[in-house]
């Protein structure tokens, strides 16, 4: 026992040595001399580990088995018998100076490490053979052969770690990096300062080379590359609870093709299984992703990987850039990464390699049980779904996006959590009230929990009647096509949808077609009228036709949409000359994007299903059918039609109003936006019917996000979650562009995705089966109306906060 004190008091007075004489100057560089490196690694001299990585105790085992001497695998001792083979394009290229500019910047393997007595590279050619690429490159005998295998060079490394360089680049003491090492190697070599070179017990990194090397110190020629964490379970035997499988076959895909186009492709794999955390580590935490209460979703998948490992992630992603740079890349053209971490890493590498476009999975590609990995993925930053998507993106066309939404509204409640908003506080403790109601109401109104989508198909059964089914009924009777048959249910939505302002409390339309004469009046009076319009060809340019052409939608007046909505003095609505301008304005969209709603019958909303059916496929996954992501249909809606929504800032910005306190610091004259697309997402929820009817499926209807109305505001107000910080300003009546309605709405639809969470928590449900838009059909607009109802009145009470309308705020 006494010799174990002396050594652990022997120990702790090294390490307090070791603290005193390492301390370095952080901001400081720290270059690797590899020259002196590699002899070092020749002669074994000031060397802490072992050759061979996490096979080193197999190397002890077939010693022990044999009886055969296996010291040369532990280099410095022996040279090799055999003559070594060196690939001669990878040695050509490495022996180039260009290639060589950024070596002194590695920290973590031996550039000539090929060249070493005990080499710690090694480099072969091969044929790689991936199935789910068969038939889809273009054979040329060069890079794809005949058989339709793809000619590479692969590269394997063992890791070799340059210490005082390593906590330079990591910005850490050396002696805090040595103790840390020794506490979870157990190796108490790594106390001996006079050992700089360190050979870590981890697997290696292995580059696959695509085309000619040359190609990285060529400007005139494409790099694409794609840095892969390793993922057995879905990389080697296709688990589909992740993307790594797809996105590396994608990737693969890209390298060869840019290999043919003259460039080089490289895949570059590392072997740090479950985030460097282990498969053990991997698989506990997909147990508690799938049994935790409300079952996997993209906001707790981050916080189960923290709550079992204490950490989200412990892959170290700057150490990745090294074999990279050892490749002498300075420039990619295409990262093949949505990545946010190996993205920062790549652009803060010292120096700095440039990424010229970053390119991420396509949508169908996503397998059925990973849309949760990718959903939180992008919604903590990693790149989204946009093919080729650059690194700087303009913010007016950022402020459109369906991620500006939901990033710029809990910019807003980030403000008014920390009692920093000028307008509401929020008192979390009421939010209890609230997801109870909506599950109150969810299970009245749906006890099966089968919750539709919210949307605009809903009000046409105002009454308990299905409107629809006799109009499609004599569709089908007239041989109506499938196809044309959803292109008018489209044609529908879009022009019903438009019309669905504000109508005022003194409004109602009487249904004679379906319901003897009974009056519906707001949202369902106006889905009612309108169905009843469409359904006399009111929209169609011969006036018959049930469906809606720009020729029939530019000859709405005012005075014939007040016929058809049984408008008079009487029977007053709100706004019906910004409807009729509104319908003529949407004649002009889609003639002006006839790439989206053109076709044979003349520019219409229902060309839209042909456009989405050009931009799906199922080219990654077998039997998928129409698979697309919701952002093309998004893109047609907020590109396509953006003429046709109000824009108040006058930029093209659409529902988009300022917020003095968001983006404070920021330069940009639009860093204080706060964009809500309320009408265009309340469009594109309505869509979702037709298209995913016809057969289409949307894999990522997350992304959608909770409506800035008055009904899902009303119910955090009601409900005390949004309290005024000055009571008296619930009595006055406000323009919808005053920063008090702003901050209403903003609060709005960041509190409802806190909503759905609880609701999903409180039913027992999924995302999967309950998304967002059925919380808010089932749900949050029904309670909103409700507790309007128990507060202030009848069915149809107004909402706690006054806006003015003139038809065009919705």
């Amino acid at each position: 026992m006494l010799g174990v004190s002396r050594a652990k008091v022997a120990r702790h007075a090294l390490r307090a040595s070791l603290f005193r004489s390492t301390q370095r100057h952080l901001s400081a560089q720290v270059l690797c001399d590899h020259k002196k490196l590699h002899e070092q690694l020749n002669t074994h001299e000031g060397v802490i580990g072992i050759h061979g990585g996490d096979h080193a105790v197999y190397h002890a085992l077939a010693e022990v088995q044999t009886g055969r001497n296996m010291e040369r695998m532990r280099g410095g001792h022996y040279k090799a018998d055999t003559q070594e083979f060196r690939v001669p394009m990878l040695v050509e290229h490495l022996e180039n100076p260009v290639t060589q500019k950024q070596w002194g910047y590695i920290t973590t393997m031996d550039p000539n490490g090929m060249f070493a007595d005990r080499p710690t590279i090694s480099a072969t050619p091969a044929c790689m053979e991936i199935p789910e690429l068969f038939g889809k490159l273009k054979i040329d005998n060069k890079i794809v052969l005949e058989d339709q295998s793809i000619n590479i060079v692969k590269v394997a490394v063992d890791p070799v770690w340059h210490l005082p360089s390593l906590a330079s680049k990591l910005k850490v003491d050396e002696g805090e990096l040595r103790d840390k090492l020794a506490k979870w190697t157990q190796n108490e070599g790594l106390y001996d300062t006079s050992s700089d070179i360190y050979l870590p017990s981890i697997g290696g990194t292995t580059a696959y080379i695509f085309g000619d090397l040359s190609a990285i110190n060529d400007p005139d020629r494409e790099v694409a590359l794609r840095p892969h964490d390793e993922c057995n379970g879905s990389d080697v035997f296709g688990t589909d609870i992740c993307t790594c499988r797809p996105y590396l076959v994608y990737a693969i895909q890209a390298a060869a093709e840019c290999a043919q186009r003259g460039g080089c492709g490289l895949i570059v794999y590392y072997r740090k299984e479950g985030r460097a955390l282990g498969e053990v580590t991997k698989f506990r935490v997909y147990n508690a992703r799938t049994y935790q209460e409300g079952g996997d979703r993209p906001d707790t998948y981050f916080q189960m990987t923290e709550n079992i490992a204490g950490i989200e992630d412990a892959r170290c992603q700057e150490l990745m850039p090294d074999i990279i740079k050892w490749l002498g890349v300075t420039r990619i053209d295409h990262l093949l990464s949505m990545s946010k971490d190996k993205y920062d890493a790549l652009v803060a590498a010292e120096p700095p390699i440039e990424i010229v476009s970053r390119e991420s999975l396509p949508e169908d590609w996503v397998p059925k049980n990973a849309h949760v990995e990718i959903s939180a993925k992008i919604s903590a930053g990693y790149n989204g779904f946009a093919p080729k998507k650059d690194k700087v993106e303009d913010e007016q066309s950022h402020l459109l996006t369906l991620e500006a939404v939901r990033e710029r509204c809990n910019e807003v409640l980030k403000l008014a959590s920390s009692d920093s908003s000028s307008h509401f506080e929020v008192d979390y403790s009421n939010m209890d009230q609230v997801v109870n109601r909506v599950v109150k109401t969810i299970r009245r109104n749906y006890p099966s929990l089968e919750v539709p989508t919210h949307s605009r198909f809903r009000h046409f059964n105002a009454g308990g009647i299905n409107r629809l089914s006799p109009l499609e009924i004599g569709w089908h009777n007239t041989n109506i096509s499938a196809i044309e048959q959803c292109r008018r249910r489209i044609d529908l939505a879009v022009s019903s949808v438009l019309l669905d302002a504000g109508a005022g409390a003194d409004w109602s339309f009487a249904d004679h077609r379906f319901a003897q004469g009974t009056r519906f009046s707001r949202s369902e009076g106006l889905a009612v009228g309108s169905l009843d319009m469409f359904c006399d060809g009111f929209f169609a340019g011969d006036g018959v036709t049930q469906h809606v052409d720009a020729a029939g939608l530019r000859t709405v007046s005012e005075q014939g949409l007040a016929a058809g909505l049984q408008a008079s003095d009487a029977n007053a609505i709100v706004g019906l000359a910004g409807r009729a301008e509104l319908m003529r304005n949407l004649a002009d969209a889609l003639e002006a994007n006839e790439g989206i709603f053109g076709g044979e019958t003349g520019a219409r909303p229902g060309h839209l299903l042909d456009h989405i059916l050009a931009h799906s496929t199922n080219s990654g996954i077998a039997n998928a059918g129409h698979r697309i992501s919701v952002r093309v249909l998004w893109n047609a809606v907020i590109e396509g039609l953006g003429p046709v929504f109000p824009d108040p800032s006058g930029l093209g910005l659409g529902d988009c109003y300022k917020h003095s306190l968001v983006g404070q610091g920021s330069e940009s004259p639009l860093a204080n936006y706060v964009p809500f697309h309320k009408l265009a997402q309340w469009l594109t929820y309505s869509l979702l019917d037709p298209l995913e009817s016809f057969g289409i499926k949307f894999m990522d209807k997350w992304m959608l996000t909770g409506l800035a109305e008055y009904r899902n505001g009303g119910l955090l107000i009601d409900s005390g979650v949004l309290k005024p910080r000055n009571p008296g300003a619930m009595h006055e009546v406000y323009e919808v562009e005053d920063e008090f309605v702003v901050e209403w709405r903003a609060l709005t639809v960041a509190l409802l995705d806190r909503t759905a969470v609880g609701v999903w928590d409180r039913l027992g449900v999924t995302q999967d089966k309950m998304p967002l838009g059925s919380v808010l059909e089932g749900g949050t607009w029904q309670a909103g109306r409700d507790i309007a109802a128990e507060l202030r009145g009848d069915d149809g009470a107004p909402p706690p906060v006054m806006i003015k309308s003139d038809g065009n705020v919705f």
